[in-house]
């Protein structure tokens, strides 16, 4: 209860200091087009009076207070070209020349081509300053076009998370099903002959909301003609606990599945932000990956502290904000 009553607070003071901002971008921004550059297709820059009132303007899409348009006729931001390309990237990754059309149609995204990982990537490293950029990653702010493209190397990719971590081969490797388990680990791993998966930890302050969340994020590639690309997959996770018979076990789901691009987020535990310590123990978090795809779905179980985790302080990582992750509502694994 506390933490709702924090949260709705924030969100409403966070409204009150972004409303003018806002207005300031809707009114702007409709009357300035430009025509990209070898098309005919035209787009919307979005226009600030100074740098305060962007950041404004950012905070309150980090929020959800705003749309990544707020409201801006046919404005398409870089994000919403990365969200369209992970949808539509099996079209392209599954078939030969494939990759190159997918290049072609998304020229705006960055295309590292780093030893197997052939992804396509986000070239800004804040989610929520992308979704207020145009497709070329600019800005106008006080009368002048700033690019906040900021990802240029795998080395700053992996830095962030978003890189593949170090190889382990699994011994088998061939298609598995749910009812199949694959130990993840922290070092990407081939799940099967299409999958390879992961798990990145993460302790994340959220002052907003007084609490430090407790994520377990389940990153993936899947395999296509020329190597290992980012795409859409269908995920739930859940934990088990004792049955009303011997030998028989209860599955506990989250509440909500994902179906995005990797990484999947999914938050293990929260405790007070000011609290050190806490005495959670040790869980098994399984994840049931690839409904979408049953040719090469599978089961993955990982086993942590939580407490452990609860002590991490690397942050929400790469593309995001804390409160895009924090539902509404009290959850534990």
């Amino acid at each position: 209860m506390k933490k709702n009553i924090l949260s709705s607070l924030s969100m409403i003071m966070a409204g009150a200091m972004v409303m003018i901002s806002c207005n300031k971008m809707d009114n702007v921004a409709n009357d300035e087009n430009t025509i990209v550059s070898g098309s005919s297709v035209s787009t919307s820059i979005l226009s600030f009076d100074s740098e305060a009132d962007f950041l404004t303007a950012v905070q309150s899409v980090r929020s959800g207070i705003a749309t990544k348009s707020t409201g801006v006729e046919n404005f398409k931001s870089l994000y919403d070209e990365f969200h369209q390309a992970m949808a539509e990237a099996d079209d392209y990754y599954q078939r030969e020349g494939g990759y190159e059309e997918f290049k072609a149609k998304f020229p705006n995204l960055y295309y590292p081509e780093y030893e197997e990982d052939y992804a396509a990537f986000l070239p800004v490293s804040d989610e929520a300053v992308a979704k207020l950029l145009n497709t070329e990653g600019k800005v106008r702010i006080a009368g002048e076009e700033v690019d906040y493209r900021d990802v240029r190397s795998y080395d700053k990719l992996v830095e962030l998370g978003l890189g593949m971590p170090e190889y382990n081969t699994l011994a088998n490797s061939e298609t598995k099903a749910f009812s199949d388990f694959v130990t993840l680990t922290e070092e990407r791993q081939n799940v099967n002959s299409k999958r390879k998966a992961w798990i990145t930890r993460r302790g994340i302050d959220y002052p907003e909301a007084s609490v430090k969340i407790g994520r377990v994020d389940l990153c993936f590639r899947k395999k296509g003609i020329l190597g290992w690309y980012n795409g859409k997959m269908i995920s739930r996770s859940y934990t088990l606990s004792a049955g009303f018979s011997p030998g028989e076990y209860a599955k506990h789901y989250h509440p909500f599945y994902i179906n995005d691009s990797s990484p999947h987020r999914y938050i293990a535990q929260w405790r007070p932000i000011n609290a050190t310590t806490s005495n959670f123990g040790v869980r098994t978090l399984f994840f049931e990956c690839g409904e979408d795809e049953p040719a090469y779905s599978f089961t993955g179980r990982f086993t942590l502290s939580i407490d452990a985790l609860l002590d991490l302080t690397n942050g929400p990582g790469f593309w995001e904000s804390t409160s895009v992750s924090l539902p509404p509502y009290t959850y534990k694994f």
